[in-house]
């Protein structure tokens, strides 16, 4: 099969860039608060230095994280060979590799973001993992809610139900094995993502996934 081996950057907001973010904030902090209190000195509750150290901790942050995403890669990429061969490298190194074959299970799946954190409330993350025996390539990306009709129009991307508020559901799922079995492939699909996924942006996710189902066409989940 001929084609070109494409590789994609994965996790832009690597722990270590993140760790750097916040230690950045916290520093510009405490030497704002430090520089604003010896000029707007008080003889109570510095309200006026608390708000200025914070202000200038948010933007010398901020200023930092967008500086260094583009230059601090984390050396996690997947390389997508033409015969269909995906494979995980750290640094250069390969960590895991999946070729088509017997055995092979494509999984996709979806669920939406209830506590805001890094990614908004209300968005989806949206994973693909490509398993065999156990190991998995799982790789993700977050969309939000007025992109995710066009991202995913056919529902290809299962909704997970790992809720309370799903019970209902899942008594349905016990008397369906069918479903069941699905839901709990998901389920383990997604401690995967957890704990060993990377993360990509939409674009080179959408990308991917194109890629996948056309290279593992007969292991789509249907």
């Amino acid at each position: 099969m001929s084609g070109a081996v494409q590789q994609f950057r994965l996790d832009a907001e690597h722990s270590q860039l993140r760790l750097a973010v916040l230690g950045s904030f916290i520093a510009a902090t405490a030497l704002g608060y430090a520089v604003l209190s010896a000029i707007l000195p008080s003889d109570g509750l510095n309200i006026l230095a608390i708000l200025g150290a914070l202000f200038i901790g948010y933007v010398v942050s901020f200023a930092l994280e967008r500086f260094l995403k583009g230059r601090w890669h984390s050396g996690r990429t997947v390389e997508l060979l033409p015969d269909g061969t995906i494979r995980l490298l750290k640094n250069g190194t390969v960590e895991q590799e999946i070729t088509p074959s017997e055995g092979v299970n494509v999984l996709m799946w979806r669920f939406e973001i209830t506590k805001r954190a890094r990614v908004p409330k209300g968005w989806s993350m949206v994973a693909c993992a490509v398993e065999t025996a156990g190991s998995y390539i799982a790789l993700y990306t977050f969309i939000s809610p007025k992109d995710m009709p066009e991202f995913d129009p056919t529902g290809a991307f299962k909704l997970l139900k790992t809720k309370k508020k799903d019970t209902a559901s899942r008594n349905e799922l016990r008397g369906d094995l069918r479903l069941a079995g699905e839901e709990r492939r998901l389920n383990e699909a997604e401690t995967a993502r957890w704990m060993t996924g990377a993360e990509m942006n939409r674009e080179d996710f959408s990308a991917y996934t194109a890629w996948v189902r056309r290279h593992y066409a007969e292991y789509l989940p249907v």
